[in-house]
């Protein structure tokens, strides 16, 4: 399942990279569809934050030896 999910993660950056290209190419030429593919790629960045947030906790959850974020700080 992990290496699904790094595959997918892998994926959505690619396509995200691919929208930043297109939307540089397009920015001298025709500004407003520069601005579309801008507005695509902060959507498709939203996704991939997303699921590498959901993979993190997954990943926490089956082995945390740290204890990250179950042990309170005192002062």
């Amino acid at each position: 399942m992990r290496i699904i999910a790094f595959i997918m993660l892998l994926i959505i950056y690619l396509i995200n990279s691919g929208q930043l290209t297109t939307a540089t190419e397009y920015a001298k030429k025709n500004p407003a569809i520069a601005t579309k593919y801008i507005g695509i790629m902060l959507m498709t960045m939203a996704v991939i934050l997303a699921l590498f947030a959901w993979l993190y906790r997954r990943q926490l959850q089956r082995g945390n030896p740290h204890h990250f974020k179950k042990t309170t700080i005192h002062n």
